[in-house]
């Protein structure tokens, strides 16, 4: 059993670095006795946006860094920094290492937090991993477990160590009367993208085809009777749903229909193709968002290598583009939700890995893995690694090791070795 990792006070970077963008930023600001506020104050901005660049969660703009350089009475120092962050792309690990050798690390650190337990009642099985995982207090769920196993396969460490019988009888176990599944907080319906990710975690684990075949009409259903300005219209919910249908044995004129529903949910602009949050007749216009635009490039891109569809890879190319001239690193929440129909309303907050995604992304169109946005991603990626633990913490809410926030970091470490194999 590990000791809590937060017990420990962890909340480790990779060392062995020069002073980043945001250290000198801060360094800047208390030399010219100034709080974030104040800083903020004098740029018009945000004392949060300042925050995040201190932390380094983002770079500030062309324009910031004209600001900024007046501000803090800055000789140049600042744009030679980002200059070299974005322009010479430093190696990313530091000391090196073989992005092979980081999986298995990661994987076998994963392994080490699977819970082997029965719940006290004797019923459920307990066997899988915990949405945080460093908190004993919890079981295992279904879709946490989905992504502790799809986490360990990109790793390549799906092996002796991990029962797949006693991990399909977990996420069995916990599947609604109705079938399907959904996250505990969010009410007694079940909900496709969960449900598929689960479903392909079976899948993957080995599961009986014909109890896949079923699941995989459940998501079809969800998604098909999904209520007009319902939060199944977001292209999160159907861009995640198809990424996994991808993966599994799903006709493929249904595969193209639901694509063909996903791509109409996008804004093109100047030949730039993004994706909003969520598509309503009153909210036509919205701005596209980073993380929903990496996701349905995603999907897209997947679903265009099922099909051979070369206009779908047009899509995804011009998804790719929004990114790279748009694309904001920042981590993200969203907060779903469900109308029950009976004047309650399901709600569940969720964050997002958005630099994870955004590899995932760039990568699935065909990006360089050496371009200057892939590395920006994944060295975002890995700001919130934690070396000791092998795994990645949440900076906020807490600072938890969410197994999904591991898992979406392993997929995108993992498209990045086999894009770029010799590293």
């Amino acid at each position: 059993m590990h000791a809590p990792l937060r017990d420990r006070g962890d909340n480790v970077r990779m060392t062995g670095r020069r002073e980043t963008v945001g250290e000198y930023i801060a360094r800047r600001r208390r030399a010219r006795d100034m709080n974030q506020a104040e800083l903020a104050e004098a740029l018009r901005i945000t004392r949060t946006v300042v925050s995040r660049w201190e932390t380094g969660v983002l770079l500030p703009s062309p324009d910031q860094i004209e600001h900024l350089t007046l501000v803090l009475e800055d000789d140049g120092h600042l744009a030679s920094l980002i200059r070299h962050d974005d322009g010479d792309r430093p190696p990313l690990f530091d000391p090196p290492i073989r992005v092979g050798d980081l999986l298995r690390r990661i994987g076998d650190a994963l392994i080490g937090f699977l819970s082997t337990e029965i719940t006290p009642d004797g019923e459920a099985p307990g066997y899988g991993w915990r949405h945080d995982l460093d908190n004993p207090s919890t079981t295992p769920s279904a879709w946490s477990t989905a992504y502790g196993l799809r986490a360990i396969a990109f790793a390549g460490c799906l092996d002796h160590r991990v029962s797949l019988p006693r991990l399909r009888e977990t996420i069995r176990g916990l599947e609604l009367a109705s079938g399907g599944w959904t996250a505990r907080a969010l009410g007694t319906a079940a909900r496709p993208e969960i449900t598929a990710v689960v479903t392909g975690a079976l899948h993957q684990a080995g599961e009986d085809d014909a109890y896949v075949a079923d699941r995989v009409g459940i998501v079809v259903e969800l998604l098909d009777h999904r209520a007009p300005g319902a939060d199944l219209a977001r292209s999160f919910v159907l861009a995640t749903s198809l990424l996994e249908l991808s993966r599994l044995h799903v006709d493929e004129s249904v595969g193209r229909r639901l694509v063909e529903d996903l791509v109409d949910l996008s804004q093109v602009n100047d030949g730039a193709r993004g994706w909003p949050v969520f598509v309503r007749e009153s909210t036509l216009g919205r701005p596209s968002s980073t993380l929903h635009t990496a996701v349905a490039v995603c999907a897209v891109a997947a679903w265009a290598r099922r099909l051979g569809d070369s206009s779908l890879d047009a899509v995804v190319h011009a998804g790719s583009l929004w990114l790279e001239r748009h694309a904001n690193l920042d981590l993200d929440d969203e907060d779903l939700s469900r109308d029950r129909g009976d004047g309650t309303v399901d709600r569940l907050a969720i964050h997002h890995f958005t630099p994870a995604w955004v590899a995932q992304a760039v990568l699935a169109a065909g990006a360089d893995p050496s371009s200057a946005l892939v590395h920006r991603s994944m060295r975002d990626l890995l700001r919130y690694y934690v070396p000791d633990a092998g795994i990645w913490q949440w900076p906020r809410s807490g600072h938890d090791y969410p197994i999904w926030m591991s898992s979406h970091a392993a997929a995108a470490l993992a498209a990045w070795s086999a894009a770029h194999p010799l590293d």
